[in-house]
């Protein structure tokens, strides 16, 4: 993983520009004397920084190499992604940069963050699988990029810092749970993932488990119906964080946790089915935030439920048109058995409700394939009850870069999931609005004044390729969404209570 070490340089990092012809000096950091030396430009390194925005120098004696960052204040996040892209591309294992004066701790905070995912590959490859064959040779990968040694001239704040660095440490950690394939990220490795952070954190953190068949001894009809099917039970497990236990306030955080999505007696075709190891995405992200409050020690009371599931096919499995009895009392008619994630979200949303008594609940899920259609690949729909809730989210998403946009639940979406012979029906009457849909059949499970945000992720949860600070496979989109909004959130409540 890419490591930050940050340098004050008070004599400043700056180039002048005098006239049409761009005559520049940079100021260098000498390591050993700890003093600036100026350098300067040749043409090639002019004209690089005029179309480009940064240079490279190539000092001699007791300078490192060095790469010269000019920040654009409205692209901070291309200018990290081309440095991590020119740096790799230099088979280097690290590298100074250098920010020039008027640089903004939030803007190095957002570089460096963006710059720690741009660096992430998901590899499974084994140490003599990473050689090539090129020309009848052999070649070794590209060396791994392992540290940044930032200079600039700010007295940072630590705190913000550390809290900034350590959301994309957990962005990436959502990134590794999410990639572990099927039969190795089941519903046991959910779980374990769960176990750990309550064992690495004693006295901190709370811990609820219920699996399989305790699941419908409690009532837990749905989330245990879709994973009863499988070689792995299905796990209901709730994470309780009290950071301040002076506040009456409660937020909980529930994610989607599909292990292995395989349709179940509604099969996945091929071309739908491969990346279905990535519909644990939404129990991966939150799970992931949860952490970074704990580990950071954010005054804030949190609670994390995950819904953890394999929707598999068996001689156990549920079967379409199906009536299944949720915890909160509602029928539900199973329309399709591959419309999945809404029925374990809907007894994992009243059981955090009757446990826990939040005031506001938010859950992340890769919930429809509408989503996509509607929105695209690259931003996320949100739904809620609480129009403040929602556009609080969205602006906190927009800090990072992770993009959602408000979608409705109107009449008709409600009308839609009525049942024939049940209360409701899982799938609705038709392919239109699915997302929305989807949508009004997780409100029938939401409690009277709970504010609730749900954030479908199926697009940008998962990429084909890499995308900017995205990486391929799972992106971990929708943790620093969190993270930041649980930051404005204390924020806010530290205000209130003054």
């Amino acid at each position: 993983m890419l490591g930050f070490s940050i340098r004050k340089v008070h004599t400043a990092l700056k180039f002048t520009h005098n006239g049409p012809n761009l005559k520049s000096a940079v100021t260098l950091f000498d390591k050993e004397k700890g003093a600036p030396k100026s350098a300067k430009l040749n043409q090639a390194e002019l004209d690089d920084l005029k179309t480009l925005k940064s240079i490279w120098t190539y000092p001699k004696g007791t300078y490192d190499r060095i790469l010269y960052q000019e920040l654009d204040e409205k692209d901070i996040f291309s200018s990290a992604n081309k440095t991590i892209t020119a740096l790799k591309a230099r088979n280097l294992e690290n590298s100074d940069v250098l920010f020039p004066r008027g640089t903004k701790q939030e803007e190095l905070e957002i570089w460096a963050n963006t710059a720690l995912l741009k660096n992430y590959k998901f590899s499974a490859k084994s140490s003599k699988e990473n050689k090539e064959e090129e020309n009848g040779e052999e070649k070794n990968d590209k060396k791994e990029l392992t540290e940044l040694n930032l200079l600039h001239n700010l007295t940072i704040d630590e705190s913000s810092w550390n809290q900034s660095i350590h959301s994309g440490v957990c962005a990436l950690y959502a990134r590794d749970l999410c990639n572990t394939r099927g039969t190795e990220g089941n519903t046991e490795f959910l779980a374990a993932q769960a176990q750990k952070l309550y064992s690495d954190n004693p006295g901190k953190v709370e811990m609820q488990v219920i699996k399989g068949e305790e699941l419908r001894e409690r009532g837990m009809n749905l989330l245990y119906s879709v994973g009863k099917g499988a070689s792995t039970p299905p796990y209901l497990i709730l994470l309780k964080y009290n950071g301040n236990p002076q506040n009456t306030k409660k937020l909980a955080l529930v994610g989607k946790g599909l292990t292995f999505d395989t349709g179940g007696l509604n099969l996945k075709p091929t071309n739908s089915i491969e990346d279905m190891y990535l519909d644990k995405s939404g129990a991966c992200i939150t799970l992931s935030a949860f952490k970074w409050a704990v580990e950071m020690s954010i005054p804030i009371n949190l609670t994390c439920t995950l819904a953890i599931a394999e929707n598999a096919i068996s001689h156990k499995s549920y079967k379409p048109l199906d009536i299944i009895k949720s915890l909160k009392g509602l029928t539900v008619e199973i329309g399709n058995t591959d419309a999945e994630g809404r029925l374990c979200l809907a007894d994992a949303f009243t059981y955090t409700q009757q446990q826990e008594k939040p005031d506001t609940l938010i859950d992340l899920a890769t919930l429809t394939g509408a989503c996509v259609v509607a929105l695209g690949e690259q931003t996320a729909g949100i739904f809620g009850n609480d129009s403040a809730l929602i556009n609080q989210i969205i602006k906190s998403g927009e800090f990072y870069k992770e993009d959602l946009w408000q979608l409705p639940i109107r009449k008709e979406h409600k009308k839609a999931i009525e049942g024939a012979a049940a209360d409701i029906n899982n799938s609705g009457k038709s392919r239109y609005g699915g997302a929305s849909q989807a949508a009004s059949f997780l409100q029938n499970f939401i409690e009277k004044d709970v504010k609730w945000a749900h954030l479908d992720i199926a697009g940008p949860a998962m990429s084909k390729a890499d995308r900017e600070q995205f990486s391929k496979g799972g992106t971990g989109f929708g943790t620093q969404t969190l993270t930041k909004y649980i930051q404005k959130r204390v924020e806010e409540e530290a205000k209130a209570s003054k």
